[in-house]
């Protein structure tokens, strides 16, 4: 699924760099995972994590432990591989089954005794790093599918889940960073412990999430678009960004309190701004404001395609 979310990166380059076939190659070849990972990854309810060396799948309704994972789903999306219906029941699974109220699982159940054709994850003790403990970066990769699907509000409940502040985590240590993960609720002991402190991969993508696509200050090979998924709580935001020795003051209304609602008016230094084009890039500083308004009746969530 990875290599899929890779595909659509290059083509994109590609076209940009006028390589034609090479943007059709990477076509093709996201097209063929897609239809690959459909035919043969699909269990039904969520996608089946991998296939064992004798073919048979882990991570799927018939077995007895690890029978869901998260990074498949969130993954699924973020490789663009699962259709609307996909992606509405592996995410009604994900909630069922490993929301703890502090992040998601990175499985369930959890593995109790090692079972050989999975390897090093099936002999840790339960509730502990890969072994359905609440892993911070499977939860990053899940809240970057949440934004590009349009759910801000999930997003917002997620990033709030997973803050190192979070009081619904039974037991709070370090909570002044983000850290690798905490013992999920199968652990013996210490449910909630934060473990690996000063150790994780999310921390980049937590503030890609939120800058990129909460705030919505998006890169482009041209300079930054705004195109904010904002939740319905929030009524307003500040952010500063340089890009390219361009610095922009960024202020977003959200005077409808809507979830994920389109770019109503954009001006830069006072005047109007198409938000269909990206911020002026030329060495200066800028003050940009944002204001959202409302989400049309026929279309209640907005989907991003990037």
């Amino acid at each position: 699924m990875a290599f899929a979310r890779d595909c659509r990166l290059v083509e994109e380059l590609a076209v940009r760099l006028g390589r034609v076939a090479d943007a059709r190659r990477m076509r093709a070849w996201h097209g063929e995972m897609k239809t690959a990972i459909n035919r043969h990854a699909w269990d039904g309810d969520w996608y089946v994590c991998a296939l064992d060396d004798d073919g048979r799948p882990v991570g799927s309704h018939r077995n007895r432990q690890g029978r869901l994972f998260l990074n498949m789903q969130s993954w699924a999306q973020l490789g663009r591989v699962c259709d609307e219906a996909r992606w509405a029941r592996a995410w009604a699974s994900v909630r069922r089954h490993l929301d703890t109220g502090w992040g998601f699982k990175l499985n369930w159940p959890a593995y109790l005794k090692p079972e050989p054709n999975v390897g090093r994850m099936s002999y840790m003790r339960p509730g502990i790093c890969e072994n359905a403990c609440v892993y911070t970066h499977g939860n990053a990769f899940m809240l970057m599918a949440l934004l590009e699907r349009g759910l801000a509000d999930e997003a917002l409940a997620l990033l709030r889940a997973i803050d190192p502040v979070n009081p619904r985590r039974p037991c709070v240590n370090q909570p002044n960073l983000y850290f690798n993960g905490c013992l999920g609720p199968d652990a013996i002991t210490d449910v909630g412990h934060a473990e690996h402190v000063w150790c994780t991969g999310s921390a980049a993508w937590i503030y890609l999430a939120v800058t990129e696509f909460v705030l919505g200050l998006r890169r482009t090979f041209d300079g930054l678009v705004v195109r904010p998924c904002f939740p319905s709580a929030w009524a307003t935001a500040a952010v500063s960004r340089t890009f390219r020795g361009t610095t922009y003051h960024v202020t977003i209304r959200n005077p409808h309190r809507a979830a994920n609602a389109p770019v109503a008016s954009l001006r830069i230094d006072g005047r109007p701004h198409d938000p269909a084009r990206p911020l002026p890039l030329d060495g200066g500083t800028h003050e940009v404001r944002v204001r959202l308004g409302p989400v049309p009746r026929t279309a209640a969530r907005r989907k991003d395609t990037r």
